[in-house]
């Protein structure tokens, strides 16, 4: 796609490459189908919020599902959980929800395990965030 990026038949050849890649690389085996279902049902259900939630969807214990995210996954299963509950937040914030509110909301005990969490991922605390995102600082977030 280097002489002209916008010329479709650019990119119906750079997606024929592709397609053949993947064909070439077969089925997947039923490890990385079930690394693909987690990480596809912690991102699209918002009440998983604990690794127990995700056990019961999947039906594994929590030590097998822990091991397995480490082998095929290289993280936790609380991370995973973590991280997606931590960019709805940012998400959440940007357009102006409760932090009280939003904490509870994504399945934390307590806002102060909200906001150390979130200060610990972004480098701010949940209302800076919010100062920031709505103008009252000059530093923006990433």
């Amino acid at each position: 796609m280097t002489g002209d990026p916008h010329n479709p038949d650019s990119h119906s050849a750079a997606q024929g490459a592709i397609e053949n890649l993947f064909a070439s690389l077969g089925v997947p085996d039923k490890n990385a189908v079930l690394a693909g279902e987690v990480v596809s049902l912690v991102e699209q259900d918002p009440l998983i919020t604990s690794v127990r939630d995700l056990c019961t969807v999947l039906g594994l214990q929590e030590r097998t599902l822990e091991r397995f995210c480490a082998r095929f996954l290289g993280v936790s299963p609380r991370w995973v959980i973590r991280q997606r509950r931590l960019q709805e937040a940012g998400v959440r914030i940007r357009a102006g929800a409760s932090l009280a509110e939003l904490s509870a909301q994504l399945g934390y005990t307590d806002q102060p395990h909200f906001s150390r969490d979130f200060r610990a991922a972004t480098g701010w605390t949940p209302g800076e965030f919010a100062g920031m995102v709505q103008g009252r600082t000059g530093t923006e977030p990433a």
